[in-house]
C-alpha cells in the first residue's frame, strides 16, 4: 500500500471519527498524519514493518496499530464497523440538503436503508410518512432534496485549511487540478471541482474515500458528494481545452463572466493571453475582470517573524539556530517569546530563565547584527 493510499484511508477514518462524536483532538491527529504520510518522500509501509512510524512526528501508538493493520492487511477493521454504524452516505446526502447527521441515521435505521438509491426507492414508495418524527414539512424537505440534489448549494462551507487539504487529495488521487473555490483560497469553501485529463478518472472517483455518493455522471462530467456535505465536480477536458475549462471550473462565476466568451486554450496563461487580458492568480478572481488586480502579498515581501518559540519552552530549535534560519530566509528580525511557567501545558520560563534567556538573546544578536532578535513572553 502506497503512501497516497495510505493517507486516504486515515483521512476517510478521521471524517467517520468525527461523525461518530470523537473529539476534534483525535480527528486532528489522523488528519495530520495523513498529511504527513503524503508528504513524506520515503515509503510509509516500508517504514511501518520496520518498526520504526514512531520515528515520524505525530505518529503515536494508536495511529501506528492502524497503520500496521492496513500494510498487513490492506483492510482497516474499525473503518467498515464506522462505516456500518455512521452510514456516512446518508449523512453526506443529508448534510447537503440541510438535514444532519442523527437525524439522517435515524431516517436509515428507520427505512433500513445505507445508500442514495435506497433512499430515493423508499421515498418514492411513499414510506417516509411511517417513519416517527418525520412530519410533512420535513418529508417534503426531503422529497424535494432528493429531487434537485444536483444543483443544491449546501448551507455551510469547509474552512479554508480542510478545503485546499481535501481538494488537493482528490485531485492528486485523479491526477488532475483543484480548482473551484479552494483554489481562490476563499474562507469558506462550498464549491470544489477537479479538472482531469484523462476520462477514465471519473470511473475512479466514485471509490475515492472523500466520496460517500455519486449524484450525477456523464461521459465527461461527475458529481459526487463527500461526507461533509459537499459538492465535488470532476470535469474531464481534453488538451486543447485543459486551460479553458480549467479557469471556468476555478471560478468564481462572475469572474469569469466578466471575461467574456473563452476561446479553447490548452493552458490559463493562453486564454488570458487570447483575450487580451493581463494573468491574474486564483485568488484574485473574486471581481470584475476590468477592475485593476490589487499588488499581492509575496515571500519576499516578509520582513521577520514576531512570535516564536526556542527550546526553552517547546520549541524544536534553539535562540541561534532560530535566528540562523531565519536569516537563511532572508529575514531582518525575529520575535522570541516563549512560554513562561504562568502557561502550564508546557514547561516554560521562570524569572531566572528569562533573564537568561535575555543574556543569551544579546550575545546572539552582537554576533549576528544587523539582525534582530526581538524579545517577548507567552504568559
Amino acid at each position: 500500500m502506497d503512501n497516497p493510499m495510505l493517507a486516504e484511508r486515515l483521512d476517510a477514518f478521521a471524517a467517520l471519527l468525527e461523525l461518530n462524536g470523537s473529539g476534534f483532538y483525535t480527528t486532528r491527529a489522523y488528519r495530520r498524519a495523513a498529511e504527513l504520510i503524503r508528504s513524506t518522500p520515503a515509503d510509509v509501509a516500508s517504514i511501518v514493518r520496520a518498526g520504526r512510524v514512531r520515528e515520524l512526528k505525530g505518529i503515536g501508538p494508536g495511529i501506528e496499530a492502524r497503520l500496521r493493520e492496513l500494510v498487513e492487511t490492506g483492510e482497516l477493521s474499525e473503518l467498515r464497523e464506522l462505516e456500518a454504524e455512521v452510514m456516512p452516505e446518508l449523512v453526506g446526502v443529508g448534510r447537503l440538503i440541510g438535514l444532519s447527521p442523527t437525524r439522517m441515521r435515524e431516517l436509515g435505521t428507520a427505512l433500513d436503508v445505507r445508500t442514495l438509491a435506497a433512499l430515493r426507492e423508499a421515498v418514492a414508495a411513499g414510506r417516509l410518512e411511517g417513519v416517527r418524527g418525520i412530519g410533512p414539512k420535513t418529508a417534503e424537505k426531503i422529497r424535494a432534496g432528493l429531487t434537485g440534489l444536483e444543483d443544491v448549494r449546501p448551507r455551510r462551507g469547509v474552512l479554508l485549511s480542510r478545503a485546499r487539504a481535501l481538494g488537493g487529495e482528490i485531485a492528486a488521487a485523479l491526477e488532475g487540478e483543484p480548482a473551484g473555490d479552494p483554489r481562490r483560497w476563499c474562507d469558506l469553501s462550498s464549491r470544489f471541482a477537479v479538472v482531469v485529463r484523462d476520462p477514465a478518472a471519473l470511473d475512479f472517483f466514485a471509490s475515492l474515500p472523500q466520496i460517500v455518493s455519486v449524484l450525477e455522471r456523464d461521459e465527461d462530467r461527475a458529481v459526487g458528494v463527500t461526507v461533509e456535505g459537499i459538492p465535488v465536480e470532476v470535469i474531464a477536458a481534453t488538451p486543447e481545452s485543459f486551460g479553458t475549462v480549467l479557469v471556468h471550473a476555478t471560478g468564481s462565476p462572475e469572474y469569469v463572466a466578466s471575461l467574456g466568451p473563452l476561446p479553447e486554450r490548452a493552458t490559463e496563461l493562453e486564454v488570458y493571453s487570447s483575450i487580451g487580458c493581463p494573468f491574474r492568480p486564483p485568488e484574485l478572481r473574486e471581481v470584475d475582470a476590468a477592475d485593476p488586480p490589487p499588488d499581492l502579498l509575496e515571500l519576499d515581501h516578509i520582513r521577520g517573524d514576531l512570535h516564536m518559540h526556542s527550546t526553552a519552552s517547546d520549541g524544536k530549535a534553539t535562540v541561534l539556530q532560530l535566528a540562523l534560519a531565519a536569516r537563511e530566509l532572508g529575514y531582518e528580525y525575529i520575535a522570541i517569546c516563549d512560554h513562561t511557567k504562568a502557561v502550564r501545558v508546557v514547561e516554560g520560563l521562570d524569572a531566572d530563565g528569562l533573564r537568561r534567556q535575555a543574556e543569551e538573546i544579546g550575545a546572539v544578536n552582537e554576533e549576528l547584527a544587523p539582525f534582530r532578535i526581538l524579545r517577548g513572553s507567552e504568559c
